[in-house]
C-alpha cells in the first residue's frame, strides 16, 4: 500500500494538467454521495460459430439483441452500489439453440482507495442465481446462469484534462450449475474460475464528445459437467470503440461497436460483432 501511495504522488507531481474532477462520463465513474444514477444499453449482436475439421464439421451464424439496465446510490463519495439486470434474445442458424429471457440479477460494489488525478478502486461483485437454467426437448434455453458467481478486483487509473486511462484486473468465480433438460434430467457444471483483464482510454473531442477505445481479455478455465463430460478452457478477446456526447452535466447518450474473438480448443472461429447504444443519467 506504501507503493502504490507513492506512486499516486509521483504521478500528481509531473501531471501538470491532471484533473480531480468527477464527471459522468468517467472510466471509473463514482459519483459523490447522495447521486442516484442509471445506466440503459441496447446491444445488436452478430457472430459466427465455426468448425472446418474432421466429419463433424459446422457453421452456426448468431443473431440477436440484449438489453441491460442498471441503476445505482453513492452512499459516501467513496462507495457506490450498483444492481443491474438484463433480457437477451438470441438465435443460432443451422440446428442451433436459441436463448431467450431475463437475466439473473447482479449486484456490483465500488470503494475509492485513492482519489487523486490518479485513482485506484476496489471492484466487487456477485450474479445471484434465481433457480435452475431450463433448456427444451429442441435446445432452447432461458437466460439464467443456473448457478450463482462472485468476483473481485481493481482499478487503477489517471485522469488529465483531455483524456484518461484505466485498468481492470477481475477474479471471478462461478459456483456449480444446474440446467435442467426437458426429458434429460439434470446437468450440473462443475465450480470455475475466469479472469478478466481490461484497458481503457477516454480522449475529449470537444467539450461535450468523448471517444472511448476498449481492449481487454477474459479467460476462463476448463470444467467438467455431469453429462458431457469436459468443458475446454476458452479464451475471449476484444476490443471496440464508443462515442459519447454530454447532452447535459446530468445526461450522456453513447454508440458503438465491439469486435470479440472466443479461442477455444474444439472451435475453429467463434467471433462476435455487438452494435451497441445507450445513455448514462444520474439525479
Amino acid at each position: 500500500m506504501k507503493r502504490l501511495l507513492v506512486l499516486a504522488l509521483v504521478a500528481g507531481a509531473s501531471s501538470a494538467y491532471a484533473d480531480t474532477s468527477r464527471s459522468l462520463y468517467d472510466l471509473m465513474y463514482l459519483p459523490k454521495a447522495g447521486t442516484v444514477y442509471g445506466i440503459s444499453t441496447a446491444n445488436l449482436l452478430k457472430g459466427r460459430i465455426m468448425d472446418r475439421s474432421g466429419a463433424n464439421a459446422f457453421k452456426i451464424d448468431l443473431d440477436g439483441y440484449t438489453f441491460e439496465q442498471s441503476a445505482g446510490y453513492s452512499l459516501t463519495d467513496a462507495f457506490s452500489l450498483t444492481a443491474k439486470i438484463g433480457y437477451n434474445t438470441i438465435h443460432l442458424d443451422n440446428g442451433g439453440s436459441d436463448t431467450n429471457g431475463i437475466t439473473d440479477p447482479n449486484f456490483q460494489g465500488r470503494f475509492r482507495m485513492i482519489d487523486t488525478e490518479f485513482r485506484l478502486d476496489i471492484l466487487a461483485s456477485a450474479t445471484v442465481s434465481l433457480g435452475d437454467s431450463k433448456e427444451k426437448g429442441n435446445g432452447d434455453t432461458d437466460a439464467k446462469n443456473g448457478g450463482h458467481d462472485v468476483s473481485a478486483g481493481v482499478q487503477l487509473g489517471h485522469k488529465f484534462a483531455d483524456w484518461q486511462w484505466s485498468t481492470t484486473a477481475l477474479l471471478t468465480h462461478y459456483f456449480e450449475a444446474t440446467t435442467d433438460v426437458s426429458g434429460s434430467g439434470k446437468t450440473k457444471d462443475d465450480a470455475h474460475n475466469g479472469l478478466s483483464l481490461l484497458a481503457d482510454a477516454l480522449f475529449r473531442v470537444d467539450t461535450a464528445a468523448n471517444l472511448k477505445i476498449m481492449t481487454g481479455a477474459i479467460l476462463t478455465e476448463r470444467y467438467e459437467d455431469n453429462q458431457s463430460g469436459s468443458t475446454p478452457s476458452s479464451n475471449r478477446y476484444l476490443v471496440g470503440w464508443e462515442y459519447q456526447y454530454l447532452v447535459s452535466n446530468d445526461i450522456l447518450v453513447r454508440g458503438g461497436l465491439t469486435y470479440s474473438v472466443i479461442k477455444a480448443n474444439h472451435i475453429d472461429q467463434n467471433d462476435l460483432f455487438t452494435f451497441s447504444a445507450g445513455a448514462n443519467y444520474q439525479f
